[in-house]
């Protein structure tokens, strides 16, 4: 892999700058979310402006349009026809735009319901797919309200509690099911679409480890990232669609050297490209990892 960085912003509201927020508390608000669709263009989910911005890969603005979300955190989503998919988390509520900014309908989800955690969102062939680590998506999507003439037909999944990253793999469809447990070393369990379960143990690491599913790329590469807060350590590891080891990535000790600087969100796209948003001092940044 070849790192390179491909966008670098300021903060602030304007144009070519993205929105910053700090609460009485001290608690930091910046953009938490984006995605990159099929031409390589850059959709960045700017919460406290309530915007999406739009760039190329060589840092040109090819659009921004506004969104309805209100809260601070909030995620978004590409799926394959471009269309641009936001999770208001706050609002337990999903947005749908086209890749223009035109808004298409919404749904809403969990009403009045509590303890929300990492709400990811996953589109699959036209199916919506939330990740919540303490609730079960089947219990919050059952009683739901449609809105604007599109139906959803919720599907039950259970989840464990310790279940943690994106759900569904976009190539293959099979689900990964993250087993974190305290003084154990970590397991991926996977369920392919046919019903057979294969699992992943790192025993290469210890159990100060934990680990999520990432993503698939087009040719069902499949990546995770494993992560230890003890050892202020985070690594990408890649692997065949038939679970052999293949690369790992160790990105993260270069740019952990101030108080502030932040990874926000990482995505995979469809040729295996790693880009990952930082969160900085100075504002925010896009840094890619070519395949070579």
């Amino acid at each position: 892999f070849k790192q390179t960085k491909i966008l670098d912003f300021g903060w602030g509201e304007g144009s070519n700058e993205m929105g910053f927020f700090k609460e009485q508390g001290g608690f930091l608000y910046g953009p938490n979310s984006f995605d990159v669709d099929r031409y390589g263009l850059i959709y960045i989910l700017d919460s406290v402006n309530k915007r999406v911005s739009v760039f190329t890969q060589d840092g040109a603005r090819v659009r921004t349009f506004q969104i309805e979300t209100t809260g601070l955190i909030s995620f978004i989503e590409i799926d394959d026809l471009r269309n641009v998919w936001i999770n208001d988390a706050e609002k337990y509520r999903i947005i749908k735009y086209s890749h223009t900014g035109d808004f298409q309908h919404r749904i809403i989800y969990g009403l009045g319901k509590r303890g929300v955690k990492e709400p990811y969102i996953t589109i699959r062939d036209s199916e919506i797919f939330l990740v919540m680590s303490k609730i079960e998506i089947g219990n919050e999507i059952k009683n739901s309200k449609i809105y604007e003439g599109t139906t959803y037909q919720a599907k039950r999944i259970k989840l464990p509690m310790n279940q943690r990253g994106r759900l569904v793999g976009k190539i293959s469809g099979s689900y990964y099911n993250t087993i974190n447990i305290e003084d154990k070393i970590p397991k991926i369990i996977i369920y392919d679409k046919d019903g057979l379960i294969k699992d992943i143990t790192f025993l290469e690491i210890d159990p100060t480890h934990s680990v999520v599913f990432l993503s698939e790329d087009n040719y069902g590469n499949i990546y995770f990232k494993l992560t230890s807060p003890i050892k202020n350590t985070t690594q990408i590891w890649k692997y065949s669609s038939d679970l052999t080891f293949m690369a790992k990535i160790d990105y993260v000790q270069d740019y952990m050297n101030n108080q502030f600087s932040v990874m926000n969100d990482l995505v995979i796209d469809g040729a295996g490209d790693i880009y990952f948003l930082l969160l900085k001092e100075s504002g925010v940044q896009v840094i890619k990892w070519s395949v070579q």
